[in-house]
């Protein structure tokens, strides 16, 4: 395989700027940073998991999340689409267990139909820590040896010994997969949600239910969640940051139980975002008064009501709809009985417009 350039030799990964000794800060001009050429950002899973990055994959426990870091191993050593959906670039793959042990690591992968000569590596890592005795250091020099370039911790509350809650704390965690990161190594870091997960009726965001300070998140470049449905064999999936590009579309998968001997995952489909909806919805309108112009809001409502993909059930949520099509200049209104407003599109008008004759002078 060919090796990463972007790795460094074992005599520089032992170099003192990378075994915590204080150094001079370099102050450069702005003209230095801007004639350097970046390479486009290259994805080992495409568009979810990059290169050279620290990824968090959180989720509530009892969600699948071992098993669906295993199947992303399985088709990043292989180069095979993961999902059979998401382009893969291959590379040897570590996974720091400290959750499974050897026996359910085995069970595991033998389900998952994992290839025993994939370019995957594990340890057994009980009671190692990154926060501890240069341990990220030594570890890069082990994956230069290897070539490996994704690590992926199974959990991250087993590689610390600090205080989860403390931004102090946390802070001296995250520079070890910071110091990964410049080696060109990409963590991906399975990580548990606050007890209860996303609670919708106290408006708790993905992000928000990520357990332990604040600073878990924010020294990430990617997020993603992860929540089981109702404890069924389905997950969403939702990249709720994304450092290098915009966030991509949140997705639904399958896990599925073919035998004692036998699971596998299945791509579902891609869902919605709320912008899309919003689209959605506003193209459904615009297409109505385009074909019926003249309605007023009582009547659209009342067609919208009747559709199928349409969930516009009330009169704010379509009065929104209609002053932002009117300000967009998409359609106008014209006085109709009483208080009563009537819609019509505004290429209507244009066409009126441009059919009337000039005036011979």
């Amino acid at each position: 395989m060919e090796q990463n350039t972007t790795n460094h030799t074992e005599a520089e990964l032992n170099t003192p700027a990378n075994t915590g000794v204080q150094q001079d800060v370099d102050i450069l001009p702005l003209n230095h940073l801007m004639a350097q050429n970046f390479p486009p950002v290259e994805w080992l899973v495409q568009d979810l998991i990059p290169e050279d990055a620290v990824v968090l994959l959180s989720a509530p426990p009892a969600s699948f999340k071992t098993w669906f870091a295993l199947e992303l191993a399985k088709s990043v050593a292989s180069g095979a689409k993961f999902l059979d959906k998401f382009a893969t670039k291959p590379t040897n793959i570590l996974i720091m267990d400290a959750e499974s042990g050897d026996r359910q690591l085995h069970d595991h992968f033998k389900k998952l139909h994992v290839d025993s000569e994939a370019n995957i590596y594990y340890a057994d890592c009980c009671s190692w820590y990154l926060n501890k005795d240069s341990a990220a250091e030594k570890l890069g020099v082990q994956c230069y040896e290897k070539d490996i370039n994704l690590i992926i911790f199974d959990s991250l509350v087993r590689f610390h010994d600090g205080d989860e809650n403390s931004s102090k704390e946390m802070s001296k965690v995250f520079r070890a997969f910071s110091y990964l990161k410049k080696q060109g190594i990409t963590s991906l870091i399975l990580h548990h949600t606050r007890k209860g997960g996303v609670n919708p009726k106290s408006q708790r965001s993905d992000m928000e239910a990520i357990r332990g300070s604040g600073d878990i998140l924010a020294a990430c470049d990617i997020h993603l969640c992860m929540n089981r449905v109702d404890q069924g064999n389905k997950v969403f999936v939702k990249q709720t940051k994304n450092r290098l590009d915009t966030e991509s579309k949140p997705f639904s998968a399958y896990f599925i139980k073919e035998s004692n001997e036998s699971s596998r995952w299945y791509f579902g489909e891609f869902e919605e975002s709320k912008e899309d909806i919003v689209k959605r919805q506003i193209d459904i309108v615009m297409d109505y008064i385009q074909t019926n112009p003249g309605r007023n809001q009582k009547q659209i409502l009342t067609y919208l009501q009747l559709c199928e993909n349409c969930i516009i059930n009330n009169d704010k949520s379509l009065r929104d709809i209609l002053r932002r099509l009117e300000e967009d200049g998409q359609i106008y209104s014209t006085s109709g009985k009483g208080r009563e407003r009537l819609y019509y599109a505004a290429t209507l008008a244009e066409e009126v417009d441009n059919s009337e004759e000039p005036l011979n002078v």
